[in-house]
């Protein structure tokens, strides 16, 4: 079957296909920077639990592979860091504001 008779039957236009197999390349080494950032996070977070991403963001001297400007977006931090299931040790005791009867 087709490419032509794919994307009609997926209601895709073919430009689209086009544009999305163009761009695997750079999903792939996106991926790929993710998941080594992610092990870098993972190896800071396992030397200090009580940080969570601003504070491995923010951390200079941290050896987190900054991005070719030298930063490094501290959401695409809290991102990995959910995906990855690592977390932050909250110090704060919870606030209980209402009381069931």
């Amino acid at each position: 079957m087709g490419r032509e008779r794919l994307c009609e039957l997926l209601e895709v236009a073919r430009s689209s296909y086009y544009a999305w197999k163009a761009g695997a390349p750079n999903r792939a080494q996106r991926a790929a920077a993710d998941a080594a950032l992610t092990e870098r996070i993972r190896a800071i977070n396992a030397g200090d639990r009580a940080m969570g991403a601003p504070r491995i963001t923010a951390e200079p001297g941290e050896g987190i592979d900054k991005g070719s400007d030298g930063r490094i977006n501290r959401k695409r931090v809290a991102r990995l860091m959910r995906a990855g299931g690592i977390v932050g040790y909250r110090k704060r005791r919870r606030v209980r504001t209402t009381v069931p009867d």
